[in-house]
């Protein structure tokens, strides 16, 4: 605790999505007010600390310390353990990634997995595994300057990152640990939490039965479970359409009063032909007229990729702001320009991403692709299979959005979003209550509600 009575908390950022997850959804500014906060970053340094202080009007710190990276011992054995976990608990998403591999290595993880099932050893195996983790963890020399500053509390905005797992691991029982997690996919795609917390911060009811089935009965010490909403999403739940801002957003980008389709991409190593899309979308808007397309790049996409359609007068393609010239964190208005897009476009195109939440929180019409631009792909290797993923299966029996498995389809369904007013009547926001938990702006206040209990 400092002079001013405040507790001290540090915060590790080591995502760029759970920096937006922390920093962009304001979270950090009302935690500023509350506590004194250090954060302890690989992608932050002194430049983007004061540029979030100046934006913010707070007075974050940062910790001067390296992240530690995963050792040769370590990786190894996380690997093992997060292939066993997979077979364990027969996680789709792992089955269906597992059709890209050789043969031999899919073959040889299978057998192992299925030796350790006839044996019945395997959550033996696992909770060994994690033991060994955490115990080596310990043993890195990294903990010292953060227990000489007497912190209150640690926040792990990453938890099933090995690298925060071993600073988490390092102080041992020495600093109080609360964890969020970023995504709704995490917990049935990166594996085992290698690491103990004292609370566990989730997004919604799924995702805690998914903690409680997959993670709570390996953990050493169980963690107390709060779910808490999207902090992010409160920004959406906030902002409300309006005809003063819709003018200034379509005057930005050149809009005038054409409709609005907008493009939210993927990662380009999940689909590589994502230009494909933009081809056809401006084939589209060349046969129907008055059309524009607002193509936003997903952090993990290539900009230049699209570059050729910028001659296009129907495309714009924003560029992607970030925080400051040297990193990968997002500028901190981005979020802000990301929920304008979705409430001023007429619909939203996305590849099996989290955008399908986003739209639908701004009550936005969905299409979602479902087939591989101009190429034929067998379904190990086709976009096909994400929707197929364990996070998104509770997600496609809402039928929030209109699945389209070709350029044809593609064109029909934008015909009927566009042009069928009966689209605009369905309440998307309501229907994914489930996924977001809140359909207001609470998840922030929620949080530092539950932030408050656990230093307490």
């Amino acid at each position: 605790m400092n002079d001013n009575g405040q507790k001290k908390l540090l915060i590790v950022i080591t995502n760029g999505f759970a920096a937006t997850n922390v920093i962009h959804s304001g979270l950090i500014q009302h935690m500023a007010r509350l506590y004194e906060l250090h954060i302890l970053s690989d992608l932050l340094g002194e430049n983007e600390i004061r540029a979030i202080n100046r934006h913010f009007g707070i007075n974050v710190k940062l910790f001067c310390e390296q992240i530690p990276a995963e050792t040769a011992i370590l990786k190894p054995l996380r690997l093992i353990g997060k292939a066993v976990f997979f077979r364990h608990f027969h996680i789709v998403t792992q089955t269906i990634r597992e059709s890209q591999q050789a043969f031999w290595l899919r073959y040889s993880t299978v057998a192992f997995a299925n030796v350790l099932e006839c044996l019945g050893i395997t959550r033996s195996v696992l909770v060994f595994l994690r033991k060994v983790i955490i115990a080596r963890s310990k043993r890195m020399d990294i903990a010292t300057k953060i227990v000489q500053q007497q912190f209150d509390g640690i926040i792990s905005t990453s938890p099933l990152d090995i690298r925060e797992n071993i600073i988490i691991n390092s102080l041992g029982a020495k600093t109080p640990s609360l964890a969020m997690v970023i995504s709704w996919d995490n917990l049935t795609t990166k594996g085992m939490i290698n690491a103990d917390h004292d609370y566990v911060l989730l997004w919604n009811k799924y995702m805690a039965n998914e903690y409680r089935t997959f993670h709570q009965p390996l953990c050493n010490v169980p963690s107390k479970i709060h779910v808490t909403g999207i902090p992010r999403f409160d920004l959406y739940f906030q902002l409300d359409p309006d005809q003063v801002t819709e003018r200034c957003f379509r005057e930005k980008f050149g809009l005038g009063s054409a409709r609005i389709i907008l493009f939210a991409t993927s990662a380009a190593k999940h689909f590589p032909e994502q230009a494909d899309i933009v081809e056809h979308l401006v084939a589209y808007a060349k046969m129907r007229g008055n059309v524009k397309i607002l193509v936003r790049c997903h952090p993990g996409d290539e900009p230049e990729n699209y570059r050729l359609y910028e001659q296009e007068n129907s495309v714009i393609i924003p560029t992607p702001q970030v925080l400051t010239g040297g990193t990968m964190v997002p500028g901190l208005r981005s979020l802000l320009d990301l929920s304008e897009m979705l409430k001023y476009a007429d619909i939203c195109i996305n590849v099996a991403s989290t955008m399908r939440l986003d739209a639908a929180a701004c009550n936005t019409p969905i299409i979602s692709i479902a087939y591989d631009g101009n190429k034929i792909k067998p379904y190990s290797h086709s976009v096909r299979r994400f929707y197929d993923y364990t996070h998104q299966m509770e997600l496609n029996k809402l039928a929030i959005d209109r699945f389209v498995y070709s350029k044809q389809a593609l064109f029909e369904a934008l015909d009927d979003t566009l042009f069928n007013a009966k689209q605009n009547r369905i309440n998307r926001t309501e229907m994914i209550q489930r996924f977001t938990h809140y359909t207001e702006a609470l998840s922030v206040p929620t949080i530092l509600n539950t932030i408050e209990e656990w230093l307490r």
